[in-house]
């Protein structure tokens, strides 16, 4: 809980001044940015007000602030009651500012400055924000469902043809009005450009999934962007020169080297019942050829349930009990499908899947630092790379190309970069490597932000994060 009596007036408004720099994307000093809360803040601090002027100067901080931000400081709190009803999000910065308890404004802004992300992220979505915002005047229009012929005329194609050009995949509109409502091969490209940055196959024709992003009123689209704004403040103020990212919502890892990216493949995530964890953590070590033991809480909703429905699964599959130590444990071979001998046996007995080509770790696993046994591994099931939602695993992250993340990590290595991996994989024996230097992993939620070519994307909330 936040001591009440730390959060006074302008320890709010030194607050806002901080959280207008980050919304700005900008690292100067306060008194040269442009926005209201600067004004506001600028005036108190240089300015011997009365506590009651500094309530009045912090409430109206706090009122642009909530403006800009979408509401997300607060949990449906009054701004004009002094007992502000604080997130987690802005307690856990406001307890990190006061424990420093600086005596000056000029010492905690000094402070709260290297806490400001400097990613580029910040600043592009704010000025993509800006341009939305432009568009809330706008008498948005609901399509339906239609498949249309090339050359087909109707009312509904001009509506379309409008929101595209709005929406930035199209040029400007057509000069000639008499071929605005015909569904030619413009409006087609604008329209898979549009499914193509919000993650959907451009087929060119209105379905279902690309009816349902295009009637997403420019409101909508703004409140996303102001929550994927505040998720810029669980990874550093500035990025390392060598990280792993993986997006969930992406469906995306991105290997960077030397601040650039190196190359990126596509990933399979938990699904939502098992949903993959945002972390900041370190990549550590390589395995290869590994063994899984899947715990207990895959074996009650998975295995157990399959072994009883499928006899031989578990066998079939290269798993076996295994009890002692992993170097040379005591092996028994999985019983015939009774739930309840096994389950007993379990209780002495671990369930450990052999190395070999039914592995469900493939024959890569990465570990990172976590308590919640999370980490990236190849897979054989390369079929489910092709779909579109890839939120199918039980938390951890499945690659695409697990070969390549492991031949990058070796390669540059200087302890490991003679190591003959390939001898190693064409035999069966399970081997670990240590990273001399530990990888930075970041695994994020992003579900907008602006590519290189300056581009919003946009993706699908698959753990519906963006609602809380």
């Amino acid at each position: 809980m936040v001591d009440k009596s730390m959060i006074t007036p302008i320890l709010r408004l030194v607050l806002c001044m901080v959280f207008s720099i980050f919304l700005i994307g900008c690292r100067s000093t306060i008194t040269k940015q442009a926005s209201p809360i600067a004004t506001i803040a600028t005036t108190a601090t240089k300015m011997a007000v009365s506590d009651a002027r500094q309530y009045q100067l912090s409430i109206m901080a706090l009122q642009q602030l909530r403006q800009d931000l979408g509401g997300q400081p607060f949990l449906n709190s009054s701004l004009s009651n002094p007992e502000l009803i604080l997130s987690a999000q802005l307690k856990s910065f406001i307890n990190k500012l006061t424990k420093q308890r600086p005596s000056t404004v000029a010492q905690l802004l000094n402070y709260t400055e290297n806490k400001i992300p400097e990613h580029d992220q910040v600043i592009r979505l704010r000025a993509m924000i800006g341009h939305y915002r432009s568009l809330i005047d706008i008498d948005w229009p609901t399509l339906t469902i239609t498949r249309y012929r090339l050359g087909q005329r109707h009312v509904e194609i001009g509506k379309l043809r409008a929101m595209l050009v709005q929406l930035g995949d199209l040029p400007t509109p057509l000069s000639n009005n008499y071929r605005t409502d015909i569904f030619d091969p413009t409006v087609i490209g604008g329209l898979k450009r549009f499914q193509l940055r919000h993650g959907l196959d451009a087929t060119g024709q209105l379905n279902s999934a690309t009816i349902k992003e295009l009637n997403a009123e420019p409101v909508q689209r703004i409140k996303q962007m102001q929550v994927n704004l505040w998720r810029w403040f669980s990874l550093p103020a500035q990025l390392p020169e060598h990280y792993l990212r993986v997006n969930i919502p992406q469906f995306e890892l991105q290997l960077y080297n030397a601040g650039e990216l190196a190359f990126n493949m596509p990933v399979i995530v938990g699904r939502t019942d098992w949903a993959t964890p945002t972390l900041s953590t370190t990549l550590t070590r390589i395995t290869l050829n590994p063994t899984w033991t899947p715990p207990r809480s895959i074996i009650r909703a998975d295995l157990l349930p399959r072994h009883n429905k499928q006899p031989g699964f578990l066998n079939r599959q290269g798993f076996e009990l295994q009890q002692g130590s992993n170097i040379n444990p005591v092996r028994l071979k999985i019983p015939a499908p009774q739930q309840q001998k096994l389950a007993r046996l379990l209780q002495h007995y671990r369930l450990v899947q052999v190395a070999g080509p039914r592995n469900a770790l493939g024959q890569f696993r990465f570990s990172i630092v976590n308590s919640q046994a999370i980490f990236l591994h190849d897979t054989p099931a390369k079929n489910l790379f092709s779909k579109d939602n890839r939120a199918f695993s039980h938390g951890c992250i499945r690659l695409a190309d697990a070969a390549r993340l492991s031949q990058h990590l070796f390669k540059t290595d200087s302890q490991l970069k003679t190591i003959d991996v390939d001898s190693i994989l064409r035999g069966s024996e399970t081997r670990s490597f240590s990273l001399t230097e530990p990888l930075p992993v970041f695994i994020t939620y992003h579900t907008s932000w602006i590519d290189s070519m300056g581009t919003l994307q946009l993706r699908a909330d698959v753990y519906q994060s963006d609602q809380g």
